[in-house]
């Protein structure tokens, strides 16, 4: 089946474009799961049969029968007019290979596809297989490359449909011809409607081979992986520059080869920052939204990570250090943590004997907003560390640690409130009118992220909207007289 889990190996492609860089950006081997338990043996990911991938590339002819309604092309949803906005395509292609094809592909391939043009992929070309006897999902799409040009891109058969990112490797089992595509020419007046068969070549990317021998064995890595965590509730100080020094939640030391793709990163910013002798002391910071590669390289550690229990539950920050000011009433306001929006001025807008006064916001501090909006503190520092290995000469040890900025978090919420409103002055101060009495609280919390909402810890009831058309009326309300509310006002 189609659906079972696969192990791919890659071969480090070379720089220089040409036939074997496009050969060693598929898969060279791959390995799928076995299922069953044989010979009184447990499940395990490592067991499975073992195939090569030879760069032989072989041709087949597939046959392309539109069957069903003709809908609007592609160009034509865009608005596109003529000859190329009046192109049409079938609802439903039917698939078939000739003869000498394997009769494995024939299984995987052969079948009615429904076009989905609002389901994702290049120019609205996704077509899924359809019906009672296909095992697994199949589509036909049009894979559009991430650095070709369009002449390039071609129509493929694949399990997966999803937008891979640069380098990531999209399982093919037939591409169609580049020149090929699924739009027809208009029926002309007169013209009867009539299913279209066309005959494209197709082409096998790779020839799989069996291996009777290979396996793959679990190594352990002789250096240990370290985690640590703070014990109790961290004491967080809220202060001026409090956002400068975040609590570690938590620290891992894991080992990883010298050639992977996240130390070679680390090692290329180092060599920018630090000199030799101290780059093994030196921290790297990861901007957490755009640091995505780094957090995929280190998905097979953090996906079981735990976030403390401790950081579970509303902690207060420290106020020792008041950020109250008695000159002006207020607390501080880190500009920093929460930058200061841009004032509102107002242009007089002329047309004919009429002005009219429209509200704009400043040009120079808008722009100083958003640049300082973009820099920030993010809630979770995020730091990596490159360091030798003491027991193996080929690996490197990868420590990362995370900190939570709660001071920042603090200092964000509280900016949110304009100084003038009535909200911030009612929670920066009590009724008496001391600062000291007051009931603004600041606190904080890790919240556990949850995949699904069956899995979290509150039961939510069934929304129902509810209506107001069977209450009771309310009474006018006064100096309403000359214009008096509709009844389903009140």
């Amino acid at each position: 089946s189609r659906n079972d889990a696969v192990w791919y190996l890659f071969a480090k492609a070379p720089p220089r474009q040409g036939p074997l860089r496009d050969a060693l950006s598929r898969p060279v081997a791959r390995m799928f799961v076995q299922r069953s338990r044989n010979e009184g043996k447990s499940f395990s990911f490592l067991r499975g049969e073992w195939e090569v991938c030879l760069p032989i590339d072989t041709s087949v002819e597939v046959t392309i029968e539109g069957k069903g309604a003709r809908v609007g092309s592609w160009q034509t949803t865009l608005g596109l007019k003529g000859e190329i906005g009046a192109q049409q395509r079938f609802e439903q292609l039917i698939m078939s290979l000739c003869d000498d094809a394997p009769s494995a592909l024939k299984t995987v391939i052969e079948g009615t596809y429904q076009l989905l043009p609002r389901c994702g992929t290049a120019a609205g070309s996704l077509h899924k297989r359809v019906g009672s006897g296909t095992s697994s999902d199949m589509y036909f799409f049009l894979n559009s490359g991430l650095c070709t040009l369009p002449t390039e891109d071609a129509f493929v058969f694949s399990s997966s449909k999803h937008r891979t990112s640069y380098g990531e490797h999209r399982p093919i089992e037939l591409q169609i011809d580049p020149r090929f595509s699924i739009n027809i020419p208009p029926l002309e007046e007169g013209q009867e409607d009539q299913d279209v068969v066309r005959k494209v070549k197709g082409t096998i990317p790779g020839h799989w081979k069996r291996i009777e021998k290979a396996k793959a064995e679990a190594v352990v890595a002789e250096a240990p992986s370290n985690l640590s965590a703070p014990a109790s509730r961290l004491n967080v100080l809220l202060s001026a520059d409090g956002w400068q020094k975040c609590p570690e939640v938590l620290n891992v030391s894991v080992s990883m080869r010298k050639g992977d793709d996240l130390v070679q990163s680390c090692q290329n910013a180092l060599s920018y920052v630090a000199n030799v002798e101290e780059r093994e002391k030196t921290w790297i910071g990861v901007n957490a939204q755009k640091g995505g590669k780094a957090f995929d390289a280190l998905a097979f550690v953090t996906a079981r990570l735990k976030v403390p229990a401790q950081t579970h539950q509303w902690t207060p920050l420290d106020t020792t250090e008041s950020l109250y000011n008695k000159d002006d009433g207020d607390y501080v306001v880190c500009s920093k943590c929460s930058p200061p929006k841009p004032s509102i001025r107002w242009t007089v807008v002329t047309n004919g004997n009429k002005k009219q006064y429209l509200p704009q916001e400043d040009g120079r501090e808008a722009a100083a907003y958003e640049r300082a909006v973009k820099t920030r503190p993010c809630p979770f520092d995020i730091q990596l560390k490159v360091s030798s290995s003491e027991v193996d000469s080929e690996n490197v040890i990868v420590d990362l640690r995370i900190g939570l900025n709660a001071v920042a978090l603090a200092q964000s919420a509280l900016g949110l409130f304009p100084r003038e409103s009535y909200a911030r002055k009612n929670i920066l101060h009590s009724p008496s009118g001391s600062a000291i009495e007051s009931d603004c609280i600041f606190e904080w919390r890790v919240q556990p992220h949850v995949e699904h909402i069956s899995k979290s810890t509150g039961n939510f009831p069934k929304l129902i909207l509810s209506s107001n058309r069977k209450d009771k009326e309310a009474a006018q309300p006064p100096n309403f007289n000359k214009y008096p509310l509709r009844p389903e006002q009140l």
